[in-house]
């Protein structure tokens, strides 16, 4: 679970190998809704990336939900979590 350390971080996500398939990235939401952590997300033109910004002003664990879909439409989920720890080093 990545552990964030500094003010306004860049999270980025990439798909550098999806085994031949055509997988893109087609959003995210993160709970606790309303958190005020996290910017807006953006997608590459490519689908491959998919960025937003960590304000880490306060402690809290950040459960992400990146939405996907494959080259036949098929959309599917993966949950990482983001721990921010603002002041540690």
């Amino acid at each position: 679970m990545p552990c964030v350390t500094e003010i306004d971080t860049v999270i980025n996500y990439q798909i550098f190998d999806s085994g031949h398939k055509n997988i893109v990235f087609t959003g995210m939401t993160v709970a606790p809704v309303g958190n005020d952590q996290l910017s807006n997300s953006s997608v590459s033109i490519s689908g491959k990336q998919l960025t937003f910004t960590d304000a880490n002003t306060k402690k809290m664990t950040l459960n992400i939900t990146l939405q996907f879909k494959d080259e036949d439409g098929i959309s599917f989920m993966h949950d990482p979590q983001v721990v921010n720890e603002p002041g540690q080093q």
